[in-house]
């Protein structure tokens, strides 16, 4: 009997040699496309966190080492910390240390990638990180690390705002808290332990010439930033965590 439906008989309408392909229906097409979306709304995202989390660590990697080398050029320098002031920039003192390369002098401008942030707003500049004023200014005020209580309490560096073009960060926490964190001296400014308790002021976390100074809520939408303390250890702070006790030095 020959039915269409055998193998060796072609189907009716068609000729001979071809047979009927299926095709997709509207709703199957409709649904492939749905599922698509859905996987995309779901992947997009995670890939966006997981990039912005290697960001994170990599701009934590490189606050460390910022820190390691500050400690070692203070070992070097009869406990001194190097400048943040004027034209005297901690990170031409410390590039040497980082990489090897460099004479470490004021007027030596070779700068280490491992000053640049990966979230920096701003893609340019040689530098994204501050220094606290109270320990990084002037070698004629600022204290000696041998002199530091607190070293696990007491912040060195942080995500500083890109003040100035194509992207530098200012080189010292001055206008940090509305700028009344200056004098490293606890017992002479005469503070309360509440006003060591109190929340800093967050600054307007913006990238201008007007910013300088201020500290740079990068992670977590704006509501955290990086930190690198005395003892060489960093941390991801939000704005309720960072107390002016951390600034202020004993």
């Amino acid at each position: 009997m020959n039915s269409p439906l055998h193998p060796h008989f072609p189907q009716r309408g068609l000729p001979a040699g071809h047979t009927r392909r299926a095709a997709f229906t509207l709703i199957e097409l409709l649904t492939v496309i749905a599922i698509i979306g859905i996987l995309a709304a779901i992947i997009i995202p995670v890939v966006g966190k997981v990039r912005n989390t290697a960001k994170t660590s990599l701009g934590l990697s490189n606050l460390r080492q910022i820190a390691v080398a500050t400690l070692t050029y203070a070992g070097d320098n009869r406990n001194a910390f190097p400048h943040a002031e004027g034209n005297r920039y901690f990170y031409t003192k410390l590039n040497t240390y980082l990489t090897g390369q460099g004479t470490g002098t004021d007027q030596d401008r070779t700068y280490s990638a491992i000053f640049r942030d990966p979230l920096a707003a701003i893609d340019g500049g040689d530098n994204h990180y501050t220094g606290n004023n109270n320990m990084l200014g002037s070698h004629a005020t600022a204290p000696r690390l041998s002199a530091l209580g607190s070293p696990a309490g007491s912040v060195m560096y942080f995500d500083g705002a890109q003040a100035y073009a194509p992207g530098n960060a200012e080189i010292g926490g001055w206008a940090v808290d509305g700028g009344g964190l200056n004098g490293p001296n606890v017992a002479a400014r005469n503070q309360t332990q509440a006003w060591l308790d109190t929340v800093v002021a967050p600054g307007p976390n913006d990238d201008t010439n007007a910013t300088a100074g201020n500290i740079r809520w990068r992670l977590q939408d704006g509501q955290a930033a990086k930190f690198a303390f005395l003892d060489g250890h960093v941390a991801v702070l939000k704005r309720n965590e960072v107390k002016r006790r951390l600034f202020v030095l004993d």
